[in-house]
């Protein structure tokens, strides 16, 4: 990737091709591993630790906020902290709630950024999606709004329509890797203190 980088970066900022073609001409672009290692190339600096980090710091206090809110946006937040056992400190599940629950805390819909699907969909459902994270369930769990599925069979970022299958199971690629060992111990201390 060292020596395609000059090509790549001078296509993709001078001709901004569709992220179809891009799909097709630099796959590897649209990998996890190398979308850390392309971001480590440009900003020299690990996303992946520097993300989970940041957000394991400020999940006790985002739980927080979450159970103080009321009206609408606090039932909202309400139904997804009923959906994580608090004493268990499942980090995913923590992470998922954090993540699902910022864009309504914030007042945005999130409707149309998180998706959900079954894994014998097409993907075509999804081609008037601009941007977004589509979570695929199996076709034995119910489809239900404000519904976390912490037991996804995978994650994966829409773009352009495009299904970028590039996050196999949103959090538990990093503990599958290896990658969460240090970090776990970490913020087990943080939710400890919710």
């Amino acid at each position: 990737m060292d020596q395609t980088f000059p090509l790549q970066r001078r296509e993709i900022v001078e001709e901004g091709p569709p992220v179809k073609t891009l799909k097709e001409r630099w796959p590897a672009l649209f990998t996890e591993r190398q979308v850390f290692a392309e971001f480590n190339r440009i900003a020299t600096t690990n996303l992946q630790n520097n993300f989970f980090d940041a957000m394991d710091r400020y999940t006790p206090r985002f739980v927080t906020i979450f159970k103080s809110k009321k009206g609408t946006v606090g039932e909202t937040l309400a139904e997804f902290v009923q959906q994580i056992d608090l004493r268990e400190q499942d980090v995913t599940a923590m992470r998922t709630l954090v993540l699902r629950g910022l864009p309504v805390l914030l007042g945005d819909d999130p409707s149309n950024f998180y998706n959900t699907c079954f894994d014998a969909d097409s993907d075509e459902a999804w081609a008037q999606v601009s941007v977004g994270v589509l979570t695929v369930i199996s076709e034995d769990v119910p489809l239900c709004p404000n519904h976390l599925h912490l037991d996804a069979v995978s994650t994966a970022i829409i773009v352009q329509g495009e299904w970028l299958n590039i996050i196999r199971n949103f959090s538990r690629s990093a503990v599958d890797e290896g990658v969460l060992d240090e970090r776990e111990k970490t913020h087990q201390l943080h939710i400890s203190a919710l």
